[in-house]
């Protein structure tokens, strides 16, 4: 079977503004459906700012960047500041829940079925679905991170960014974390950029890592081991 490239980037560079020195220097990069590509260096040394490429929210300077998909979620460092703490988590999934349907053009479910369909995505995630009136503050950290995974596979993303998602957690929690995320890749064929700092982690999980060194990327294979 062939194995269909998601994202391919060619000598990019980017720089955080056009007047500034580069961030990245003639950066390659490759993504393949069903992977799990790591992504490592050290702070500042521009992994949130290809993973902004990735999302289209940053354009780069110069180079090429080929798209074989547009499903791509980004699940955020810290999920306190990733969700609105004046909107409980049950309208936040639900808005985004709706707003997926009307982009793809699919039917409209009603509030029911809206309802229903987030209660069994929430047992899933193991979190009680009578808790979707209670607000951000009322859930731990991990319980929130959850969350936010979920309110990312809501839009169906066929690539899943992780920007150091387990990285406010503690150790334990962290681990709970990505056993959790690991399950999710093997039942739905997910793919993944796991952007950390945590070079252990990303050696134990991923077929591949890249590293950000003086502005260029180094790329190792792995086989990627499993921790489940």
């Amino acid at each position: 079977m062939t194995i269909r490239t998601l994202v391919d980037l060619k000598h990019l560079s980017v720089s955080f503004d056009e007047s500034e020195k580069n961030i990245l220097q003639d950066v390659s990069f490759l993504v393949k459906e069903e992977e799990i590509v790591g992504l490592v260096g050290e702070s500042g040394s521009g992994k949130s700012t290809l993973a902004y490429v990735l999302c289209g929210l940053k354009k780069p300077n110069q180079g090429e960047v080929k798209f074989f998909t547009q499903e791509i979620a980004l699940v955020m460092q810290n999920p306190q500041t990733s969700l609105d703490p004046l909107k409980s988590i049950g309208w936040t999934l639900e808005e985004t829940l709706k707003a997926f349907l009307k982009e793809k053009k699919r039917p409209s479910l009603s509030k029911e079925e809206r309802k229903r369909l987030l209660s069994e995505k929430l047992t899933q995630f193991d979190i009680d679905p009578k808790r979707m009136k209670d607000y951000p503050y009322q859930f731990s950290g991990g319980e929130l991170q959850r969350i936010c995974i979920l309110r990312a596979l809501l839009r169906e993303p066929k690539l899943l960014i992780l920007d150091e998602a387990t990285s406010m957690l503690d150790v334990l929690v962290q681990a709970k974390i990505m056993r959790f995320l690991l399950q999710l890749q093997k039942k739905y064929g997910l793919t993944y950029l796991l952007i950390s700092h945590d070079r252990e982690l990303v050696q134990l999980v991923c077929d591949r890592v890249y590293c950000i060194q003086n502005k260029n990327l180094i790329e190792h294979r792995l086989k990627g081991a499993n921790i489940l």
